[in-house]
């Protein structure tokens, strides 16, 4: 019986530390995998929140570029005398020369009225792709521009069967 008591025993001793280690394991897994998605999680939103004032300055300063330029070109002296004396396609002719030189996508002239002067622009922009679908004249910012309001802004515009340009 002494032998089958060590034996016992033995097994017993043994199914406890296995015990023992299994739970200690366990536990250890479990708390690092939460401890460890905590910390990836708040370095995930601090790099998005990095990201996201990054993206903002970089919008920013692309929102001052496009109004210093519409400045720049409603003070042009050439723009001026030809939409003061009304010839359309010199206008147009001059505005493509500036979208080229400046490789800006489209660029549009309306007057008072919302009415459009002029637009043109790069073949390859899909305003001008587009420009069918398109109904800018009885757009918000259009109208918002005209009433004086400095309006610069991307927007995502949506066409026949709601395909994005």
């Amino acid at each position: 019986m002494g032998k089958k008591k060590k034996s016992m025993l033995r097994k017993k001793l043994l199914l406890a530390f296995v015990l023992t280690a299994a739970v200690s394991i366990f536990f250890t897994a479990v708390f690092s995998l939460i401890y460890f998605f905590r910390v990836v999680k708040t370095e995930a939103v601090e790099n998005m929140n990095n990201n996201r004032m990054v993206a903002d300055l970089i919008y920013k300063n692309k929102m001052n570029e496009v109004e210093f330029f519409a400045r720049s070109q409603a003070n042009s002296k050439a723009l001026t005398v030809y939409v003061d004396l009304d010839i359309p396609n010199r206008i147009s002719e001059y505005m493509q020369e500036v979208v080229v030189r400046e490789q800006m996508f489209h660029m549009t002239i309306y007057n008072t009225n919302a009415n459009i002067i002029s637009s043109v622009g790069l073949s390859r922009s899909l305003i001008v792709q587009k420009s069918d679908e398109l109904n800018l004249e009885n757009n918000e910012l259009v109208g918002r521009a005209i009433a004086g309001e400095i309006v610069t802004t991307t927007e995502r515009i949506l066409g026949n069967g709601g395909k994005g340009l």
